[in-house]
């Protein structure tokens, strides 16, 4: 028993003598986590305001794959455009032809990607606005498409469809088709809009769709 005391004691003073230099090291630990925490939400915030700063604009339209929307998506386009163009006036010197190459878009989504689909099916637009580029997203839920695959018409050559990507390409600085997942909208949407995309398709993030993607920037061509 004495023994035992005598090893509980040992254990003791020492416990008291490692204590100050297990509170420094605690302390110095907290001090180094506390620093990392203010230099991470520091790098955070300037990554914050830069992004701000570069994205004015970024917002969302779902509508049906019937013709008739058309009005409606160049309604919703025409009323952003007149918002927008007071800080950025270039928008508007660009909004026929934007008009058109989104029309052109739309129509073709419900047209050739929908078709055979039911009409519900939804026909996602999105519109990015820095302060020297609009991109104008659309998304379809069609069967992969590869536009490179199509020729060129010659010119005063008559054939059934074919143009509207030719046309797409005349209008814009930059035009892509590609396939993307719906997860890549979602995350670049407010939590709103993504939210009520959500209840909209509860399987959305297992849908594949393709992005025809059109680019302007403030130059006039």
């Amino acid at each position: 028993m004495g023994r035992r005391f005598g090893q509980n004691d040992k254990l003791g003073r020492l416990i008291v003598l490692l204590h100050p230099k297990l509170s420094a090291r605690v302390k110095r630990g907290h001090e180094l986590l506390t620093g990392l925490e203010v230099g991470l939400e520091s790098t955070l915030e300037a990554k914050l305001r830069a992004n701000s700063q570069n994205m004015l604009e970024r917002t969302c339209l779902t509508v049906s794959s019937q013709l008739e929307e058309l009005s409606t998506v160049q309604q919703w386009f025409r009323t952003l455009v007149a918002r927008l163009a007071v800080e950025t006036p270039w928008v508007n010197e660009q909004f026929d032809q934007l008009n058109l190459a989104l029309a052109e878009g739309f129509t073709n989504a419900v047209r050739h990607a929908h078709a055979g689909l039911p009409q519900s099916t939804p026909i996602d637009i999105e519109l990015s606005l820095e302060p020297e580029q609009i991109e104008i997203c659309i998304f379809d839920r069609g069967a992969p498409f590869d536009p490179n695959s199509l020729s060129e018409p010659t010119p005063g050559s008559l054939r059934e469809g074919g143009y509207g990507w030719f046309l797409l390409r005349r209008l814009a600085d930059k035009v892509t088709y590609d396939r993307a997942p719906l997860r890549q909208l979602n995350d670049r949407l407010s939590g709103q809009s993504r939210e009520q995309l959500m209840e909209q398709d509860s399987e959305s993030l297992a849908i594949q769709r393709n992005c025809l993607r059109i680019v302007k920037t403030a130059k006039v061509v």
